[in-house]
């Protein structure tokens, strides 16, 4: 069992803050990841950062956490609430206008500024609930795209998932992973390279504002763009085991777009049609 600090005492909270200091003075460490976050007072961790950036003003805290309110001093938390829909959608049990319901509350109750984790697997889920294979089975590629794009995203790839691991890892044990399984290492390269080099996802205020496409293309076919200056990104996932024809509106950038992941030229109007594959997705850059 562990032990309960107090963090009323004022000499326990100098002690927290002077282990954190020793981490950035003697590692160089440039963040933290703060397990069970919320289980923490917030007023701690606001007197924490502010200690700590003291020392070094560039330290990134990620808090294992889904509080709006615990970004006072935390730059990212974990976005399992999307992520628990879109095992749902994946198994065909949500339509994917859940969807709307979640980005409109992530937007009010979070704001530009706060960075979301987002993914398809972690070590909990993993050991807990299974492989993204297990849980989304065909549709663990449009699953990710979606976490990877969609606005104040920064997404998570877990041990294994470049090699396509189907197995439950050991929690707080040690176990293997077998690193020659099908490697879908070209996928997420291909998914982090589009992260990077697109002015549109980038995360925070600096990135694009996601706006949905009106679709005619079922109950599991999503649609966004995202435009920053003069980068636009279109997404169109589909979570059904059949192709589907995506008949859209509302493109604001209409004209000569590339698709991202087959390099090949495509023009996009302001409405039209994006076919996409079954349980797969197109994304197009400008």
């Amino acid at each position: 069992m562990s032990p309960k600090l107090q963090y009323t005492n004022p000499a326990l909270r100098q002690a927290m803050i002077g282990e954190m200091k020793w981490w950035v003075d003697s590692t160089s460490i440039d963040g933290f990841r703060c397990d069970v976050a919320g289980g923490v007072p917030t007023d701690f961790w606001v007197d924490a950062r502010t200690a700590l950036e003291a020392v070094r003003p560039d330290l990134f805290f990620l808090a294992e956490a889904e509080d709006p309110g615990i970004h006072a001093a935390f730059d990212m938390t974990y976005g399992w609430e999307l992520h628990h829909l879109l095992n749902a959608i994946a198994q065909g049990k949500q339509s994917v206008s859940a969807l709307d319901a979640y980005f409109a509350k992530n937007d009010s109750l979070y704001g530009p500024g706060a960075y979301r984790m987002y993914f398809t697997s972690n070590h909990d889920e993993n050991s807990w609930s299974g492989s993204e294979f297990e849980r989304m089975g065909a549709n663990h590629k449009p699953a990710y795209i979606l976490s990877a794009t969609a606005e104040g995203s920064m997404p998570l790839l877990y041990s294994g998932q470049e090699v396509s691991m189907k197995k439950r890892l050991r929690f707080f044990e040690k176990d293997t992973i077998d690193w020659r399984g099908p490697s879908l290492a070209e996928f997420y390269r291909s998914v982090f390279d589009l992260k990077h080099t697109q002015r549109a996802l980038a995360n925070g205020p600096w990135g694009g504002r996601q706006t949905k496409l009106a679709t005619a293309g079922g109950k599991a076919v999503y649609a966004f763009s995202r435009t920053q200056d003069t980068n636009t990104v279109v997404v169109a996932v589909n979570f059904d085991g059949k192709p589907a024809t995506v008949t859209y509106r509302g493109l604001t950038r209409a004209g000569a777009y590339r698709d991202w992941f087959s390099k090949t030229p495509i023009t996009l109007g302001d409405s039209g049609r994006i076919e996409v594959p079954a349980n797969g997705y197109r994304v197009f850059v400008r």
